[in-house]
């Protein structure tokens, strides 16, 4: 049984309450508050805390053996590493916010194009617009992506992964 108050007390400080954690496999992977949002990684009690990245990071992602972020050294481009910290690749240049990383996909909120919401695939490729809103706080799901739009008080929107059937919540 894995006890949370284990997994906090073994960051030693090193953790904010806002940041995502990871634990796959016994392995906790985390941006470290104490060390400018660098990526690391440690077994769950704990030990063997290694550092992954040399990378501002924010939005921390884990999907399919892959870390995905924003990176603020970068003026928040999207990239990708293995979870040992190799094969670290550059996706998109696009300005990112609120990155959900969803089965082939990477949703996000592009800065460099007025806050919309932008999909494209893993790899970087096939990157598209999916709405005109000015999106923050992105959750996806296998039928629908939901978010904040900030041009509408922050309301709650819905659209299809294909930008289809976009819906306000009331």
């Amino acid at each position: 049984i894995l006890n949370i108050d284990t997994i906090i007390n073994a960051f030693g400080g090193d953790f904010n309450e806002k940041q995502k954690i990871y634990i796959v496999d016994n392995i906790i992977y985390f941006q470290s508050y104490k060390h400018k949002d660098r990526i690391f990684s440690m077994n769950l009690d704990g030990s063997n805390k290694k550092q992954l990245n040399d990378d501002d990071s924010t939005f921390l992602n884990y999907n399919d053996g892959k870390l995905y972020y924003c990176n603020a050294s970068d003026k928040n481009a999207i990239y990708s590493m293995n979870t040992d910290g190799s094969d670290r690749k550059k996706l998109s240049s696009d300005n990112c916010y609120y990155l959900n990383v969803y089965g082939d996909s990477v949703y996000y909120s592009n800065y460099s194009d007025k806050h919309t919401l932008y999909r494209m695939n893993k790899d970087g490729s096939d990157k598209r617009n999916l709405s005109r809103d000015e999106v923050s706080y992105i959750n996806v799901t296998a039928d629908w992506i939901y978010y904040k739009n900030r041009k509408d008080k922050n309301s709650m929107y819905k659209i299809k992964h294909d930008g289809t059937e976009w819906q306000r919540f009331d």
